[in-house]
């Protein structure tokens, strides 16, 4: 049988025994593959070998040769048990795969669109075994450009996961964050709020008000008031627009209003708090975590510019770990380095009119300086290529940036030159082709030191 392979919605790892994978099947998530028990059917049995060489063959950076194994023992599949067969889901989902690393995305999409229906229609509509094909979609919508695709796809995951357990089951909070975060990075900020605020009254129903649990949903909160003052966080990759929630997006949240803006502060700062009495409750805790809930804490200040806040915050995390015996050396090298805290680099928009243009590689390099506020200054950019494309940009990125500041014994200090790289893609004009050697023309560096008058006049003749 094929085991499980573990490691998350979109599997970044692979299984035990792929270690030889390939940079071209890296470009693709692997998907997370599993098969049904075939239960001693020996035809059965030789498909799900045929099967697991075509993952083995993916997993190997072969693309080519798991498509074609892939496709063969479908077409064997629907001749043998008919073209409603539910073993062909797995092949469609390894086919999927590698028509993605082979860069044919209209072909992935059809195949996972055939292994959903063949789920759902011998499954049932709300099986939760398609949870896994769903992320799937949603992340080839997400590389077509499709992002309402995607969001459907995520509402729909979470729908029938509400379906089979019920609104206030602790089997839905998985569902909640996974919602939750996907509306906050898409920048359906009202919506990932509500579905934080469910979480977190669903956790207190079933565990109190001072379980471990809760943090996680008072940090999404958090999360969902500093996405109004910085829209951009986590959201660079994804246009704003109305989900079919209804919830407003980040484009309809202008942020105008000064008391708007000191209500979201104290509401995120109760959350964080709320995560540093949680961690206070508890008969023993690990002292980094206590002190990381602290340094969050001063994070939020940073961001809203409330330096003295922040500076106690992160003096209050260097006291518990230094009064936990770490050595004084180990604590301030956490704090030895500027970290960013809010730091969105920009990419290039996408022309008009793309017609000609080319996917092309581009680069700034920038040097800065961060103060004891955590803000940049002395900022420069120091080269770019191949054009001017994003230097006005990244520079006021980066002043608009915050850092967590040196810190010292406690004190925070400015820091040194700080120097860095932005790569970026950009669609631009091909390059020229390079003009043809005059017929005759001698090459560069083949001219005969001994005769250097006869390569001149060569070069006359030519024209040159």
């Amino acid at each position: 049988m094929l085991s499980a392979l573990l490691a998350g919605p979109f599997l970044a790892a692979l299984a035990q025994g792929a270690e030889s994978l390939s940079a071209e099947a890296m470009a693709t998530e692997v998907p997370e593959l599993t098969m049904a028990p075939v239960e001693n059917d020996p035809e059965r049995e030789e498909f799900a070998r045929r099967i697991r060489l075509a993952l083995i063959q993916y997993q190997g950076g072969r693309a080519f040769e798991a498509r074609r194994t892939a496709s063969d023992a479908l077409d064997d599949l629907q001749a043998r048990f008919g073209p409603w067969d539910q073993q062909q889901v797995l092949a469609l989902r390894i086919l999927a795969a590698a028509e993605q690393t082979l860069g044919d995305l209209d072909s992935a999409t059809e195949a996972l669109a055939q292994a959903q229906y063949l789920n759902r229609m011998n499954l049932g509509l709300h099986d939760l075994s398609q949870l896994p094909l769903l992320n799937e979609m949603t992340q080839l919508a997400l590389k077509q450009g499709d992002f309402e695709a995607g969001n459907q796809l995520q509402e729909y995951a979470f729908y029938i996961r509400q379906r089979a357990h019920g609104e206030d089951s602790p089997d839905l909070l998985p569902a909640l964050y996974s919602l939750a975060d996907w509306y906050l990075s898409s920048g359906n900020v009202m919506g990932s709020r509500s579905l934080y605020e469910r979480a977190l009254a669903v956790s207190e129903d079933l565990y109190g008000e001072t379980d471990l649990r809760l943090i996680r949903a008072l940090k999404g909160l958090a999360g969902s008031f500093r996405a109004e003052r910085f829209p951009g966080a986590g959201q660079d990759d994804t246009p704003a627009f109305t989900f079919s929630t209804g919830a407003a997006n980040r484009a309809a949240l202008p942020i105008e209003d000064e008391r708007m803006m000191l209500g979201r502060y104290s509401q995120g700062e109760n959350a964080l708090a709320r995560v540093i009495e949680i961690y206070e409750a508890q008969e023993t805790i690990d002292p980094r975590r206590y002190a990381d809930g602290f340094i969050e804490l001063g994070d939020w200040h940073l961001v809203f510019d409330k330096w003295t806040a922040a500076a106690l915050r992160y003096r209050q995390a260097r006291d518990i770990l230094l009064a936990a015996e770490w050595e004084e050396a180990e604590v301030d090298a956490l704090f030895d380095s500027p970290t960013p805290v809010v730091l969105h680099l920009p990419e290039a928009r996408l022309p008009y009119d793309r017609a000609g243009l080319e996917r092309q590689l581009g680069y700034v390099d920038y040097a800065y300086r961060v103060n004891t506020r955590g803000r940049t200054f002395d900022v420069e950019i120091t080269d770019f290529g191949p054009e001017d494309v994003l230097n006005f940009r990244l520079k006021r990125a980066l002043k608009e940036a915050r850092f967590r500041p040196i810190m010292v014994a406690g004190e925070a200090v400015d820091s040194e030159i700080i120097q860095g790289r932005h790569e970026f893609s950009f669609l631009g004009a091909p390059p020229a082709p390079e003009p043809d050697a005059p017929e005759g023309d001698a090459p560069e560096g083949d001219v005969p030191e001994a005769e250097p008058a006869a390569a001149t006049a060569d070069d006359n003749d030519n024209g040159l």
